[in-house]
């Protein structure tokens, strides 16, 4: 009977630490309260991972729990904001008196936009001015990323231009591309202005030959004339003169026209 006592004394023992501890398990009221969703955008002077980081550590957990460990399943690594992300991220926090809590939350990150870009505003040329114009107002445009530089392109091709004889319009299109591939296009135009002004003209006065003249002052006497144009360096110059002149003796006027 004597050990039969002794052993039933020992189990009730055991029963009331297993009882104990169970309680210390499970404490009503308490909690891990993690920090709300973290919603993230991509700007220039932004350092996403200092921002988490920060956010991380800005859990809560019930005053009345002896909280010896706390770690979180957050994996660290490059985010990227070229697509839309969610990141469940959960708490553990080891307690003394209240068992193992959980807490979870979320990253969230936000597709970045695509790049602005605006074109410069339409070229006109004429023909006395200068091409290299062009270069210039090629690389006129606006253009921002909000996480970066984006590479600037465009379509045009030198020596496309419409002939200033005709005149015409060019459309020029820039397209912008950020780091993600996204895109954006602007537009502009270069007009070529057609030459309508006819070029100027000077002729020579009236020669006036006597029959002991020499003949031959003809030539740069029809070569005197003088012309100029504002597309054109040296404007070709033609006459109507046929070289027949009258008899010296009955005299007489020849009218050359020049163009």
């Amino acid at each position: 009977m004597k050990t039969k006592f002794r052993s039933l004394f020992i189990s009730a023992a055991c029963v009331l630490a297993l009882a104990t501890a169970a309680v210390q398990n499970v404490r009503a009221g308490s909690a891990l309260i993690p920090p709300g969703d973290l919603n993230l955008d991509c700007t220039l002077s932004f350092n996403p991972q200092s921002e988490i980081n920060d956010w991380l550590d800005d859990y809560y957990i019930d005053a009345g729990c002896d909280v010896f460990l706390v770690t979180n399943n957050y994996v660290s690594s490059a985010i990227s904001f070229c697509t839309n992300q969610t990141i469940t991220v959960t708490w553990t926090a080891t307690t003394d008196n209240c068992g193992t809590l959980t807490g979870t939350s979320h990253i969230i990150i936000h597709a970045k936009a695509a790049p602005y870009l605006e074109a410069p505003s339409g070229l006109y040329l004429a023909c006395y001015d200068n091409l290299s114009y062009i270069t210039g107002w090629l690389t006129n445009y606006d253009a921002s990323d909000d996480c970066g530089i984006p590479t600037v392109t465009n379509n045009y091709v030198a020596g496309s231009l419409p002939s200033f004889c005709a005149g015409g319009e060019v459309t020029v299109i820039w397209t912008a591309t950020d780091g993600c591939g996204n895109t954006s296009t602007s537009s502009s135009f270069i007009t070529i202005l057609a030459d309508h002004e006819p070029p100027g003209i000077e002729v020579p006065g009236s020669l006036v030959l006597e029959c002991h003249d020499n003949v031959n002052q003809i030539t740069g006497w029809l070569n005197s004339a003088d012309a100029w144009d504002d597309c054109t360096l040296n404007p070709i110059i033609t006459n109507d003169y046929t070289g027949t002149l009258p008899d010296f003796c009955t005299g007489g006027t020849v009218h050359v026209n020049w163009q």
